[in-house]
C-alpha cells in the first residue's frame, strides 16, 4: 500500500470518527446562546429597535387596565408597585413549570441617551457597561422613564437550544392607567453554510490520541518511501533516456537521403559526374 492509500484509509476512518462524535458548532451554540446573558442585565441598542439579535419578530400586543376601577364594587382600589406585578407574573410564570424556561430581568437603553449615565458609561473612551447591581435595575423597575425601560425577559429553549422563543414584557404606569406591553421573538439555528466546521476531524482527546497513533504507524511507511525513492529516480531516469534515443534514431531515420532507385527495364540509376571523375581515376 502507497503513502496516499494508507493517508486515504486513515482519514477515512477519522471521518467516521468525527461522524460519530457531537457537533461543535451546535454545541458551541447552545452553549452560547444559554450563557449569553447570564451575566449581563443592560442591553444598549441603536435605531428604532431595541431588541435587535433576540430573533424575529413574531409580533405581540398591548392593552390598557383602568386602576381606577375595582374588581368589586364593595371594595377600593390600593396603590401598589410596579414590583409586586413582576413578582406576580414570576410567580404564575413558574407555576407552569415550562421545560428549558428562563427568566431574567433586564435594562434597554439607546446608545445616545447614556452619554451622562455614569453607571453606564463610566468613561466616554470605553465601552459601555452591560451589567449594573441589582438594586439599579429594581428602581428602573417602578419608573416610567423613557430613555431606560425595564423588561422581563423570559426565555423558553427547544429543540436541543437550538430554537429559542422570547417573551418581553413590560408593565408601567401612565396616569391612572396600567400599561402591559408583550412582544414575542423567535431565534431560530444557524444556517447550514455555517455548519461546515462540523465536517471537520474532532480533536479532543480521542481524536488527538487517534491522530497521535497514526502519525507514529506511518513513520516506517514514509522512512520506506524516502529510502525508495534514489531507485524510483533512476528507473525514471533511464526510461528517459531509451525514449530520446528512440526518438533521436527516428528523427535522423527521417533525416536520411532515400536509397538510389532501380527500375527492372532501365536498370540502375545512372552514377553522378562525381562519381565518374572518382572511376577515371582507376581504370
Amino acid at each position: 500500500m502507497t503513502v496516499t492509500g494508507f493517508f486515504q484509509v486513515c482519514h477515512s476512518w477519522l471521518d467516521q470518527e468525527s461522524k460519530n462524535c457531537k457537533s461543535i458548532v451546535t454545541m458551541k451554540y447552545k452553549e452560547d446562546t444559554t450563557n449569553r446573558y447570564n451575566d449581563k442585565n443592560i442591553v444598549i441598542y441603536s435605531g428604532f429597535n431595541p431588541f435587535i439579535g433576540i430573533g424575529n419578530n413574531l409580533g405581540g400586543w398591548s392593552f390598557a387596565v383602568d386602576m381606577t376601577k375595582p374588581k368589586y364594587e364593595t371594595t377600593e382600589v390600593e396603590n401598589f408597585p410596579m414590583s409586586k406585578v413582576y413578582q406576580h407574573l414570576d410567580m404564575v410564570i413558574n407555576e407552569l413549570k415550562i421545560p428549558g424556561m428562563k427568566i431574567d430581568n433586564c435594562l434597554f437603553t439607546h446608545g445616545s441617551d447614556i452619554k451622562n449615565e455614569k453607571w453606564i458609561l463610566s468613561d466616554k473612551f470605553a465601552k459601555p457597561n452591560q451589567c449594573t447591581d441589582d438594586f439599579i435595575v429594581k428602581a428602573y423597575m417602578e419608573k416610567n422613564d423613557p430613555k431606560v425601560r425595564f423588561y422581563k425577559w423570559i426565555q423558553v429553549y427547544d429543540w436541543g437550544n437550538e430554537l429559542v422563543v422570547s417573551y418581553l414584557i413590560r408593565f408601567t404606569k401612565q396616569n391612572k392607567k396600567l400599561f402591559v406591553e408583550v412582544n414575542t421573538f423567535l431565534l431560530t439555528p444557524l444556517i447550514e453554510s455555517y455548519r461546515s466546521v462540523d465536517s471537520l476531524i474532532y480533536t479532543k482527546a480521542k481524536g488527538n490520541f487517534s491522530l497521535f497513533l497514526l502519525s507514529i504507524l506511518s513513520i516506517p511507511i514514509a522512512i520506506g518511501q524516502l529510502l525508495n525513492s534514489p531507485f524510483l529516480v533512476i528507473k525514471n531516469t533511464d526510461n528517459l533516456k531509451v525514449s530520446s534515443l528512440y526518438c533521436m534514431v527516428k528523427e535522423r531515420r527521417r533525416a536520411a537521403p532515400p536509397p538510389p532507385q532501380t527500375s527492372p527495364a532501365r536498370g540502375p540509376a545512372p552514377l553522378t559526374p562525381s562519381y565518374h571523375a572518382f572511376l577515371r581515376g582507376y581504370i
